[in-house]
């Protein structure tokens, strides 16, 4: 579970649903639709996405999930957002989606509403798609697990994120011996009240949009998300999180168009870190290709193709 979770985001700016990220994007490209990144399990912008940000050269924006964290399903977060992105968007320019972990989920619905309405556009999977995190949580939770072990797993994994001096055990076995989760959401705001960076309430919030989010993908309707049309490029870590999966983690089956693999040094989480990751979003950019090039690119029908 630790993997899944990068951070808490940055609570400041936690409500607005679009926040803008500092680029690199010079003045021409400033008028133009922004790459849209959409973050893990936390829903929120960090340190991490501010680093890539940085060195983007088209605008882009963050998607922000933590006004959406009472939504139950994927399909609802999609929807809800769509509301929000459309507008910033134009029908003569691609779109370009770049979903990280559980982003990856709310990036491809969006993807399909948004090609249903008329755009077109490019999707980037950082090491998350439907099958892939879908087997991962089955794997991570097993099949008789109750929502009493799920919140276990989250205080847990928040507190040794936020207190790593604290040992793994001891922290899980004080979470694990409380038996109902009123007594847990308490021993958590105890935690929380020795630290000064979240508040209770943001630090509540999080934690049940997590559960609710883990609960969505472990009973994700792998049906639900297909025949798409976008070109995908899937960025992967050289340690993998589960091995018996597809090279393509299955993305070849869910759009029609080129699908295209990268892969880059790190695992879930430090694959942010790695600079060379800006560096391929600005490549697979469509905004930064001219328009032939990207009516050539969305047409290709190659099979997935190892670059």
């Amino acid at each position: 579970m630790e993997l899944l979770i990068r951070n808490l985001g940055n609570e400041a700016y936690c409500n607005q649903i679009i926040f803008p990220l500092t680029t690199s994007a010079n003045t021409s490209k400033k008028t133009l639709p922004p790459n849209i990144i959409i973050p893990g399990l936390e829903g929120t912008a960090g340190r991490a996405w501010y680093q890539i940000g940085s060195t983007l050269q088209s605008t882009a924006i963050v998607l922000q999930l933590h006004q959406l964290a009472h939504l139950e399903t994927v399909l609802d977060i999609a929807q809800q957002s769509f509301e929000h992105i459309r507008p910033i968007l134009k029908q003569t320019e691609p779109f370009y989606i770049i979903g990280y972990s559980f982003g990856t989920l709310v990036a491809l619905q969006l993807a399909g509403m948004l090609e249903n309405a008329g755009f077109r556009g490019h999707i980037m999977l950082l090491d998350g798609a439907p099958h892939f995190l879908k087997r991962l949580t089955n794997l991570q939770l097993g099949s008789t697990f109750s929502d009493n072990d799920l919140y276990d797993l989250l205080f847990s994994s928040i507190v040794n994120q936020i207190f790593p001096e604290e040992t793994k055990e001891s922290v899980a076995e004080a979470f694990t011996n409380l038996g109902n989760i009123s007594d847990k959401m308490s021993l958590f705001m105890q935690y929380v009240d020795k630290q000064n960076v979240y508040s209770k309430e943001y630090s509540a919030t999080m934690i049940n949009a997590m559960f609710r989010r883990v609960k969505m993908t472990y009973s994700l309707d792998l049906d639900s998300i297909r025949n798409l049309r976008s070109p995908i490029t899937l960025v992967r870590p050289a340690e993998v999180s589960l091995q018996d999966i597809e090279e393509d983690y299955c993305v070849s089956t869910i759009t029609s168009g080129k699908v295209a693999l990268k892969v880059i040094e790190g695992n879930h989480t430090t694959m942010l870190d790695n600079p060379i990751l800006s560096q391929i979003i600005n490549d697979f950019d469509p905004t930064l290709l001219d328009d032939k090039n990207f009516e050539e690119y969305i047409k290709n029908d190659k099979p997935v193709s190892v670059v």
